[in-house]
């Protein structure tokens, strides 16, 4: 049975975040379905009430998993800029993409593990811009104008 208060500091995307497990928390748009479990293996800190674990960076075989809810759009930003006695203002507004994640739970890694974060993220970049060889490109364009 895991300790009430049990809670890792987990590094999702860059960003450290404190962590317990069935809660919310909003992090940087991830780039998955909703539904899909997505697991995260950079973990600095475990508490587990009597015992906490330090990583030197981080705690080895140690994992957080968690549940994507959905995504969605933070607050809008007004940013404005403005030079005085110029005449120049500009007025312009952003607002932030987010996923909403469910912390499943803290704990051990198994063997049996869906993708970490960080290997989908490589994948899904990899696969959407595949870049060409440049020497492919000049030989190519060296043939056709001969």
């Amino acid at each position: 049975m895991p300790f009430l208060d049990m809670y890792a500091i987990v590094n999702i995307l860059g960003k450290q975040y404190k962590v317990r497990e069935n809660q919310r928390i909003l992090v940087d748009k991830i780039d998955s379905v909703e539904g899909k479990t997505i697991e995260f293996d950079k973990i600095y800190l475990i508490d587990e009430g009597q015992k906490i674990s330090i990583g030197t960076p981080i705690v080895e075989n140690s994992l957080v998993s968690a549940e994507v809810l959905g995504h969605q759009k933070g607050d809008k930003i007004i940013v404005f800029k403005k030079k005085r006695r110029k005449g120049y203002a500009v007025k312009n507004g952003h607002r932030q993409h987010y996923t909403q994640l469910l912390i499943k739970k803290i704990g051990e890694k198994n063997e049996k593990t869906d993708t970490p974060i960080e290997e989908m993220i490589n994948i899904s970049s990899k696969e959407a811009s595949p870049k060409k060889d440049h020497n492919e490109a000049n030989s190519l364009s060296k043939e056709t104008s001969q």
